[in-house]
């Protein structure tokens, strides 16, 4: 399934018991809803979002993978994310390791796997 704006898109499949939802492109104010979407749209509750192909995040994409998260726990679920490469989205999640940190860990900083 796809979903997607301009300079924004996302492709959901499922692996082992998880939803995995790659991002890719522009993750800000435009496509904040559909990010949230892609995460909770399924029965399925533990969700794993690979940010990979994305160019850029700002503070609207972090917060949409934010309310994801909340969503899913509030159904018993979990959100993870992987595959934070250097570039924009991991700058962003570098400076917000700190203050969010039910959302980023320290692994994620280092360009693998955030959780």
């Amino acid at each position: 399934m796809r979903y997607g704006v301009v300079n924004f898109s996302s492709r959901v499949t499922t692996e082992d018991d998880r939803l995995v939802v790659v991002l890719s492109g522009e993750l800000d104010m435009d496509a904040r809803e559909q990010a949230t979407r892609a995460c909770t749209f399924s029965e399925v509750r533990d969700v794993t979002v690979d940010l990979s192909g994305l160019s850029f995040m700002d503070c609207s994409g972090f917060g949409a993978l934010v309310a994801a998260r909340r969503i899913l726990q509030g159904q018993g679920g979990s959100l993870s994310i992987r595959n934070c490469s250097p570039n924009e989205p991991a700058r962003l999640l570098s400076l917000l390791e700190h203050c969010h940190d039910e959302v980023v860990d320290h692994a994620c900083v280092g360009g693998t796997r955030c959780r």
